[in-house]
């Protein structure tokens, strides 16, 4: 074996509607045959492949995706294999106290308490996105994910209303080795996306985190922006397949929410 490109199927919605996509998870090359240009090279070779069979009118995914850096990326443009379709961007928060509603306030929960809310924030989150491409997000999802997640914990962050109880939003997150905390997911009402970080904001300083950030593609990052981040690239692309016809009746460009829970970079 010289090479090697492989996906797990991923549920989306698009417009609102459902549809079963495939997330490019590796691609490997065996050094010793690396000829990353060449379009009779093994890269080439696996990636149109793979993209044929997964993607090709008629074939079983309706539309494929992945988190290629900028260089294989630049390789894969040059073969004719992808075109972008976002771009990832890195959004850091400063530890400071954050101010939230008065009648609003921030619970650090268990993973069993979080996911009891998941179904009615999914409901609520994609009434706000019928205009993008997103992975399904509900509690199978998250359970899988997150709370059934091998070798990692997770952090759940809620924001309620301190009088009636009920929960506007949800972040996941998770500690780096540096001590930062890491938004992984959101989950609620797009309206509610400032209040969660404010919650998260909060919740960071209050375990005296050294800092806070979020990977979200840049289609969606004024979705954010009253959260006031800083902003920076990570030379992370969002790709669609462009070697054959293949399923997408839409312009999938520039609609992508994905978020760091959507990879496994870290």
């Amino acid at each position: 074996m010289v090479a090697f490109y492989g996906g797990m199927p991923r549920a989306l919605l698009a417009m609102g509607q459902p549809h079963m996509g495939i997330q490019v998870g590796d691609v490997m090359v065996d050094p010793d045959s690396r000829i990353s240009l060449s379009r009779n090279g093994p890269f080439q070779m696996v990636t149109s492949t793979f993209l044929e069979q997964s993607l090709g009118k008629g074939a079983p995914y309706w539309a494929g995706f992945g988190f290629p850096n900028t260089r294989h990326m630049q390789v894969a443009e040059l073969l004719k294999l992808y075109r972008a379709v976002d771009e990832v961007l890195e959004l850091p928060w400063e530890t400071t106290h954050a101010l939230l509603p008065w009648w609003m306030t921030t619970d650090v929960v268990c993973a069993a308490q979080a996911i009891g809310h998941v179904e009615h924030l999914w409901t609520a989150m994609r009434a706000g996105f019928k205009s993008s491409v997103l992975g399904v997000r509900d509690a199978q999802f998250i359970n899988a994910r997150y709370a059934a997640h091998p070798t990692r914990s997770h952090e759940w962050v809620l924001v309620r209303n301190r009088f009636t109880g009920k929960v506007h939003g949800l972040a996941v997150c998770k500690e780096e080795p540096d001590g930062r905390l890491e938004i992984l997911d959101l989950l609620g009402s797009p309206e509610k996306f400032g209040l969660i970080v404010a919650a998260v904001r909060n919740h960071a300083t209050a375990s005296q985190r050294s800092g806070i950030f979020m990977w979200l593609t840049k289609s969606h990052h004024h979705l954010l922006r009253n959260t006031h981040p800083t902003v920076s690239t990570v030379n992370v692309i969002v790709p669609s397949n462009c070697w054959v016809p293949g399923n997408v009746d839409i312009d999938m460009d520039n609609r992508w929410w994905l978020t760091g829970g959507d990879t496994d970079f870290r």
